[in-house]
């Protein structure tokens, strides 16, 4: 038998009883292919993760530049809201001392003695006669030469 060298493919023998090398040649290169695909799955897939992730990221910077302009937002309606609240308290102010003011005043009208002012009756101005046409039409047409 034939001696075997490390690393080397195995030897056979044929029938003649010439060695021959096994055909490892093509199962290396298509095991060598294989891998190289492999190798360029994983290197687009990565590429593919790299853009997802980049794409996240822009999300959430934007995600975030809303979150603070609704802040924003919210900060101006408080203050809004704290405004009209103010602004209703005044007037409420206002329309009690109007209100105190009127009770004062009747209240001295009653101690008065209730004194009425004497006013003259409204004219009633009386209702117009009612004609069955309008006027308009009692007059008639209207022409150039009259």
């Amino acid at each position: 038998m034939l001696e075997r060298f490390k690393g080397a493919p195995p030897v056979t023998e044929t029938p003649q009883g010439r060695p021959m090398r096994a055909p490892t040649h093509n199962e290396y290169a298509d095991e060598a292919k294989r891998a190289a695909q492999r190798y360029l799955d994983v290197v687009a897939h990565n590429a593919d993760l790299e853009r997802e992730l980049a794409d996240w990221r822009n999300r959430a910077l934007l995600a975030e530049t809303e979150v603070d302009q609704i802040k924003l937002r919210e900060l101006g309606l408080l203050a809004e809201v704290d405004h009209t609240r103010q602004t209703i308290a005044v007037i409420a102010a206002q329309y009690t001392t109007a209100s105190k003011v009127l009770l004062d005043g009747f209240a001295a009208i009653d101690q008065l003695g209730g004194v009425r002012a004497k006013l003259p009756p409204l004219a009633i101005p009386p209702p117009p006669a009612e004609d069955p046409l309008p006027s308009i039409v009692a007059k008639g047409p209207i022409t150039n030469g009259e």
